[in-house]
Formats: C-alpha cells, structure tokens, sequence
C-alpha cells in the first residue's frame, strides 16, 4: 500500500517555483477565515474579525426582545448552530409567511431582523488591517521577494454582502 506524505517546505518551493514563472498572471484566494490569525488583542487573543461561531455569539449578544427570542428558537431548530444558516432561514421566513406568526414575528418582523442581523454583521467585519505586522503582510513582503514580470497589488477588498 502506497502512503502519502505531506511535506510543507515542498508545497511552498512548488508555489514559490509557480510564482517565479513570469509567464503568467497569477491570483491567490485568501479565505474568509484569514482574518482570525491576526491577533489585535495584544497578550489576550483577539481576532480581527471572530469565525463563525464567534460571529454567531456576537450577533446573539446584540440582538434584543422578540428578536433574540426568534432568533433562540430557529437556532434550536437547526442541528447545526451557526448565522449562515440562522440568516438563512430567517430570510426564508420573511418570504413565506406573511402576517402569520412564527416564534413571534411575522414577514415584516423578519425583514427587520435579517437587516438587524446584516447590520451587526457588518459592524463586525468592516475593520482595517492593523499598521502592524500580521500573516497579510508577511505574505504580502514574501510575494513580493520574488522577482516577476508581472507585479501585483494585494488589498484586503472584500466585504460580507448581506
């Protein structure tokens, strides 16, 4: 039986090697958990912007009355707990179910509390990288290391679309 062996410094030479290749314009995708390798709490770990979990915590946190309650609810009704699919269904109640009440909102009620949700979201997504070194920046300083005919411009441009 053939085992598979994962080597870290072979994947970076290889992607260092792909880099060099100034053939090609080339992209790297960087994904939406990133952020929480940046610490911005100094001796206790604060992430620049929280996972999932930490997200959904917040957004329950903020949320007040009939709200929170509904929110409590639907969260109990998922097996898996998190805002992606509380928002989810959320917004699929306000399509759905008119002047009916469900865990005491009706269609309108959720419209206000997915924009409510939205609204906290993006309070806590919208931040600035730190001045400070932090992972961007060291990948950033190692991109741009490599000599290559086509240079790029790395910018943290992307913003949660709620």
């Amino acid at each position: 039986m053939t085992s598979t062996v994962h080597n870290p410094d072979q994947y970076m030479y290889d992607f260092q090697h792909i880099l060099t290749h100034s053939k090609k314009k080339i992209g790297i995708l960087i994904g939406a958990g990133a952020p929480v390798s940046i610490n911005v709490g100094g001796d206790t770990w604060e992430p620049l912007i929280p996972d999932i979990a930490g997200l959904t915590e917040i957004v329950k946190d903020k949320l007040e009355g009939s709200e929170k309650a509904a929110f409590l609810e639907i969260e109990k009704s998922l097996e898996s707990k998190n805002i992606e699919l509380v928002l989810s269904r959320v917004r699929s109640l306000a399509e759905v179910i008119g002047i009916a009440n469900v865990y005491g909102l009706n269609a309108n009620g959720y419209e206000s509390l997915s924009a409510n949700i939205c609204r906290i979201i993006k309070d806590v997504v919208d931040k600035s990288l730190p001045k400070s070194e932090n992972p961007y920046s060291h990948l950033i300083s190692w991109i741009n290391g490599i000599r290559r005919d086509y240079a790029g411009v790395f910018q943290d441009s992307c913003r949660l679309n709620c």
